[in-house]
């Protein structure tokens, strides 16, 4: 059982690299509440940073494998990621792709960075 776990977890993890590279591609712009942010970050492998004013920065994944601390925050649909975050959960983040980047929805997942 733990071979084929962790098959079925490096090929989730090959997917979110996969993604993350097109939305590398799709000329990614970021809203937060609706006002245009800093651009995107790329962090390690599948991860991206998003800067929340007053806030502070976010690591965002599409896949959380076994990684603790990472909570589901929104979804990655067609050209586009909303999540949201914040003390209260109140800040609307979005990302705005200008193609396609999934064929299905997805969950997104974020943890606030030290």
């Amino acid at each position: 059982n733990r071979l084929f776990e962790d098959f079925l977890e490096s090929l989730e993890a090959s997917r979110a690299t996969s993604l993350v590279a097109r939305i590398r591609q799709s000329a990614p712009q970021v809203y937060v509440n609706g006002q245009l942010a800093a651009p995107l970050e790329y962090g390690h492998a599948a991860s991206m940073i998003v800067h929340v004013p007053g806030e502070g920065a976010y690591s965002i994944i599409s896949y959380p494998g076994r990684l603790p601390g990472w909570v589901e925050a929104g979804r990655i649909h067609g050209n586009s990621i909303e999540f949201q975050v914040g003390d209260k959960g109140d800040e609307q983040v979005r990302i705005e792709c200008n193609q396609a980047i999934v064929d299905a929805d997805r969950p997104i997942f974020v943890r606030r960075r030290p």
